[in-house]
């Protein structure tokens, strides 16, 4: 037993006296802190207070609820590397500023600037944005950073809510991409144009230049349909209701005149049985019996037709 507690006491006295590893006080600030989705020049990261050529872990987060903290709900939209005294990809003595790097020669600091305009579509959607810096080795604890990245005023802009399925459920904090419509021979998706993050009921509001805009809203647990996805026409100082409301100016500097057709009655009715009789000759009746095997009853819209 004294054995025991002698060891125990030992044991204690060694730790009590070993030397222990404070967290070290590294910084971490981001400039600009906020631009517009149209900027076109780097975003600086610095960092200070490394030690031993460290490598850290930048991952950049659409903070899609805007509370200023790293969720579950939130999207991670970047993510990258970066080691002290290490430049990024360099190619015949040539730096890619594309490829993030260490542009500070002092130890213990890194200084990397990201090209904003050339980035992805992901990085220039409307909204709050957290940077967090994280050490691979536990040496210091995640700093985060807000970023954020606001439209520029147009004089026109497309607004509207995010519903779900076609009915009146609002979606919160949902994605709204614009997209360049579909050129003559494509059937998907045009190139992002831009995007913008829906508030918590849904709302959300787009300052564009004018032109022709596909509407897609994406969140979590919920598909969207390009097909179904509006193609919309946005005029110059116009908000998208407005260009919805506006009513057709009347037509002036005409004569309006109308006609019609009166035959007689004896051969209307001729035509009329003719015109019948060769709907029937050209498999009427076998075409409606194959859509009713299809699903379509009397109730379908298209069963309403002249013919059916």
């Amino acid at each position: 037993m004294k054995t025991r507690l002698y060891f125990l006491i030992l044991a204690l006295t060694l730790f009590a006296n070993h030397p222990r590893t404070a967290l070290a006080a590294v910084t971490f600030s981001i400039a600009p802190p906020a631009v517009s989705n149209t900027y076109g020049g780097s975003i600086t990261l610095q960092i200070g207070g490394l030690t031993n050529a460290e490598t850290v872990v930048i991952q950049k987060f659409l903070d899609l609820n805007a509370n200023g903290v790293i969720d579950g709900s939130d999207w991670l939209v970047q993510q990258f590397n970066l080691t002290d005294d290490k430049a990024g990809m360099v190619i015949g003595g040539v730096t890619n500023f594309n490829v993030p790097g260490d542009l500070n020669s002092a130890t213990g600091a890194i200084t990397a600037a990201l090209p904003f305009h050339h980035r992805d579509f992901m990085q220039r959607i409307t909204g709050a944005y957290l940077y967090e810096l994280s050490s691979p080795g536990g040496y210091f604890k995640p700093l985060t950073n807000s970023f954020v990245v606001t439209s520029l005023p147009f004089p026109q802009e497309i607004t509207g809510n995010v519903i779900s399925d076609n009915t009146s459920a609002t979606v919160s904090h949902a994605v709204v991409l614009l997209l360049h419509p579909p050129q003559p021979g494509e059937s998907g998706p045009g190139r992002v144009l831009g995007g913008v993050v829906a508030n918590h009921a849904g709302r959300y509001a787009a300052s564009l230049p004018p032109g022709r805009y596909v509407l897609m809203a994406f969140s979590s647990n919920h598909v969207v349909s390009y097909p179904q996805s509006p193609v919309l026409t946005l005029t110059e100082r116009q908000t998208l209701t407005a260009a919805h409301q506006r009513q057709r100016a009347k037509l002036e500097g005409f004569r309006i005149l109308k006609f019609g057709l009166h035959p007689p009655r004896p051969a209307l009715r001729e035509r009329i049985g003719l015109r019948s009789r060769r709907m029937f000759e050209a498999g009427l009746l076998q075409e409606v019996e194959a859509l009713r095997a299809a699903g379509f009853g009397p109730g379908a819209k298209a069963m309403e037709a002249v013919g059916y």
